[in-house]
């Protein structure tokens, strides 16, 4: 199981802590490698944070986005609906370009949040779009044991097999980029 992390200090503390919470590896990457447009640099991999219409729309239209992470708008609910930045179109959209749709769990705070992201867990799940999660920790107080991860992933709503793909699939994007 691997994680992203936005760890910038003593990463070979971080490193040893994550074998010992059960990870494989972490991945180290700077805030700036999150891409707040899309566009088409050619690096390693292309993660996209979500968040509004248009740019979810873009996201998951291009070819070039690997990930699209947290595709939720901070924004009030409306009354019989929740706008939880997905819809049937973008996960038909995410599906034929091969968009996965990722989700961090720094984002859990929020009670709304948390609505919003099982109704995209069930989106992605209909649709048969690939869902990563990443702690996204920016120091090594906040990185979570991988069977604390796998639990929540299944209360949330995905299946046992979902659920682990989500903490493993960055690698095997990674080892499709490299190829």
């Amino acid at each position: 199981m691997y994680d992203l992390t936005l760890i910038k200090t003593n990463k070979d503390e971080a490193i040893a802590l994550a074998k010992k919470l059960g990870f494989s590896s972490i991945y180290f990457i700077d805030r700036s490698d999150l891409l707040k447009t899309v566009s088409n640099r050619n690096t390693n991999l292309n993660i996209i944070i979500g968040g509004s219409d248009e740019l979810n729309r873009k996201a998951v239209s291009s070819k070039n986005t690997d990930v699209l992470l947290d595709p939720e708008p901070n924004v009030k609910d409306y009354i019989n609906q929740i706008n939880s930045g997905l819809n049937q179109v973008l996960c038909g959209l995410a599906y034929k370009n091969r968009v996965c749709i990722a989700f961090s769990m720094d984002r859990l705070n929020d009670s709304n949040m948390i609505s919003k992201i099982m109704q995209n867990i069930r989106l992605c799940r209909k649709y048969k779009v690939k869902m990563l999660v990443f702690t996204l920790a920016n120091t090594r107080y906040e990185l979570r044991a991988a069977h604390d991860l796998l639990a929540l992933l299944k209360v949330l709503g995905m299946t046992p097999k979902e659920a682990i793909y989500a903490l493993d699939g960055i690698n095997e994007i990674m080892k499709e980029k490299t190829i």
